[in-house]
């Protein structure tokens, strides 16, 4: 009920400035391995407009737990957040993990599934630069970069 009112706002506010809502665009990457065991994704979730969204995982089809951090600007438009998932070896062999967002820009939920998970830590890094966003932020030390 909060998600469906903090929508119905932003829609009348979006409404007064005539302002089309804007599609999230979502990335997500494995940072290198924690353990033997367990390895950290990360979902970057950006150029949104407006800043309410809704960001869940899902494992072989189950919602699970997850962290995400609050929605920032991006520049000044529109929006971006970041989501990280701890995974298990065994899941991610035997799943199918997805990074999802619901968002008024559309009306189904807007997910990426492992196939997309192409993209590495390093060649984000620069994205994240631009960002302006720490390491610490999304759980990150320079010697693992």
């Amino acid at each position: 009920a909060q998600l469906a009112d903090a929508f119905a706002h932003k829609y009348t506010v979006n409404s007064l400035y005539n302002r089309s809502p804007e599609t999230p665009k979502i990335q997500v990457f494995r940072e290198n391995d924690k353990s033997d065991t367990e390895f950290l994704l990360v979902c970057l979730i950006t150029g949104f407009y407006p800043d309410v969204i809704k960001v869940y995982w899902k494992p072989d089809g189950e919602q699970s737990k997850w962290e995400t951090d609050p929605v920032e600007k991006e520049n000044g438009e529109t929006s971006y957040v970041i989501s990280r998932f701890n995974v298990t070896q065994l899941q991610w062999k035997n799943s199918k993990v997805i990074c999802g967002v619901q968002h008024e820009s559309s009306k189904d939920n807007i997910e990426v599934h492992p196939s997309c998970f192409c993209m590495t830590i390093r060649f984000c890094m620069s994205y994240f630069y631009f960002l302006r966003i720490s390491y610490p932020l999304i759980g990150l030390r320079n010697d693992r970069i």
